[in-house]
């Protein structure tokens, strides 16, 4: 399908516009490392995701800082029709970003109007509901002036789209979106809440979704990224990179890096030092865990004390909304991955683990005291409150402590982890 829509790429590809508006003005060429890591390398298999872009009106990718989305997007739209847009704080104001990506549009399109009186007086005068009806007349507007001139697919990134996530710049995204003519596909990157509803779209089946865990590097990524950086020396190092790093991108560039530098006889044990914590991967790690929430926080750190973890078994030990930051976390591939299939019980879609480098480090920086490992139930018992400490013995019916299921034993008695660890 993509061959139908490729395009030569055009100059100024990309993020076509500085945070003032005006066209960016070509950069001076900078001296390149030999065989450094400067970027992530082409992922074709994500690419080959992305194409079917062109069959929905909406694409997503969900995923945290370091994954690449930028990269990726940049790479696969140059060989289409596509005007991307990077997002900024400033264009949370309506008029911005109206105009700057009028503007943008009209790259592609120049017998795009600009279309601002039509827009002046779409917006009316101003009423207790402009917040809601302005931002919706505008992006009909701007929708039927596309579909008026559009005569092949146009694919609309629109990048770090969480920047847009508040009315009325949210409320103009998702009107865009659901007055979007046939022949444009918006795609939004983002690191946290959409500005756009996808629940109706979704089951219209005009959604395609890509997460963190489609971002993630694999075992066979990783190796191709250590051939091109280390040569035949990265042999043998894929599988112990994508297990210490949980395949995010940022971190198995830090990793490849690392290995690159150091002499071939020591890389083994220079990965060990990288899985124990000592390294700019954990300083990754610490930097990442401190910037988000206090309540994110805690979730991970209570996590970090389980091998594998539950919403269950977080909610009962006082650990609230569980459920949908694991879910949150687990989309940006932020630390945590789904469990799933480990045990072979019924549920085990509701188990989750952080990565191992990611629990070492966030446990020592959360510092709570020690809980029990979490292991798989007997037949026929709830995944979701199996629990026992490495003294317990077999198996044991959870005790239920304040009408919620919990472990059988926990360190102290009536403990609960601390509002703000770390």
């Amino acid at each position: 399908m993509r061959s139908a829509h490729r395009s030569e790429p055009a100059a100024g590809r990309g993020r076509l516009y500085d945070t003032d508006g005006e066209p960016r003005r070509p950069e001076p060429a900078r001296p390149r490392r030999s065989r450094a890591v400067r970027k992530l390398p082409p992922r074709p298999r994500l690419e080959s995701l992305l194409d079917g872009a062109l069959a929905h009106r909406l694409t997503v990718l969900v995923a945290d800082a370091g994954f690449g989305k930028s990269t990726l997007l940049a790479s696969w739209s140059a060989g289409i029709n596509a005007v991307s847009y990077s997002c900024a704080t400033g264009d949370r104001d309506l008029t911005r970003l109206w105009r700057r990506l009028v503007r943008a549009l009209r790259r592609r399109l120049p017998d795009l109007p600009g279309l601002w009186e039509s827009a002046a007086a779409a917006r009316g005068p101003a009423s207790p509901h402009s917040d809601q009806v302005r931002p919706q007349a505008m992006a009909e507007l701007l929708g039927q002036a596309l579909a008026q001139r559009l005569t092949r697919d146009l694919v609309l990134v629109l990048d770090d789209a969480h920047l847009v996530s508040a009315d009325p710049a949210a409320s103009f995204v998702a009107g865009l979106v659901r007055h979007a003519p046939p022949l444009l596909h918006v795609v939004l990157a983002t690191r946290g809440p959409l500005p756009v509803p996808v629940t109706r779209l979704r089951a219209q089946g005009q959604v395609l979704e890509m997460t963190g865990a489609d971002l993630a590097f694999t075992t066979g990524e990783v190796a191709t990224l250590l051939a091109e950086v280390v040569g035949s020396g990265g042999a043998g190092l894929a599988g112990p990179i994508r297990r210490a790093t949980g395949g995010w991108p940022m971190a198995v560039r830090l990793a490849v890096e690392a290995v690159r530098e150091t002499p071939p006889e020591d890389r083994a044990r220079r990965l060990a030092d990288l899985a124990a914590g000592d390294s700019q991967l954990a300083d990754l790690i610490r930097a990442t865990y401190q910037q988000e929430p206090g309540p994110v926080r805690r979730l991970l750190a209570v996590g970090a004390l389980f091998e594998r973890f539950a919403v269950g078994l977080c909610e009962a030990v006082g650990v609230a909304g569980a459920g949908p930051r694991l879910t949150g976390l687990a989309r940006r591939g932020l630390f945590v991955e789904p469990a799933a299939g480990d045990w072979g019980v019924p549920d085990a879609g509701h188990w989750y683990r952080l990565h191992p480098l990611a629990r070492r480090v966030i446990t020592e920086q959360a510092a709570l005291p020690a809980w029990p490992a979490c292991t798989p139930p007997p037949p026929g018992g709830s995944p979701a409150t199996a629990c026992r400490t490495p003294r317990s013995g077999p198996w044991r019916p959870p005790a239920t402590r304040t009408g919620s299921p919990g472990c059988w034993s926990a360190p102290a008695s009536g403990w609960r982890p601390p509002a703000t660890p770390g």
